[in-house]
């Protein structure tokens, strides 16, 4: 859960009276900012360039764990099959081999 200190944190009314450059000096102290309504915590605001930072890592993060999920599937794949193997072809890259199946059990196609 994200915490907020009392500096960050600022009553959505005082929205009305704050200038624009006010609120960036405060965007610029503090890595985000809070607006309380009706007694909560309702908004979060952050510099766009953080958020934008933020989108970036989660998608990074996103790739990583799908090629970890595809890294296992591979391992398992081999792991798993009482494999005849046939020679890989020379024009086409060791994972696009194992996604067409090339990997033979028993002489069937892997799916």
């Amino acid at each position: 859960m994200v915490t907020f200190s009392k500096e960050e944190t600022l009553p959505a009314r005082s929205l009305r009276t704050l200038s624009q450059k006010e609120l960036l000096e405060l965007l610029s102290r503090h890595e985000k900012l809070g607006l309380i309504v009706n007694d909560e915590l309702k908004i979060v605001m952050l510099e766009v360039e953080t958020l934008e930072a933020m989108v970036k890592r989660i998608r990074e993060l996103e790739d990583l764990v799908e090629d970890m999920e595809l890294a296992k599937t591979l391992g398992d794949r081999v792991h798993a099959l009482n494999t005849e193997w046939e020679a890989k072809p020379e024009v086409i890259s060791y994972v696009d081999w194992f996604l067409q199946g090339t990997i033979h059990e028993k002489g069937r196609s892997a799916e």
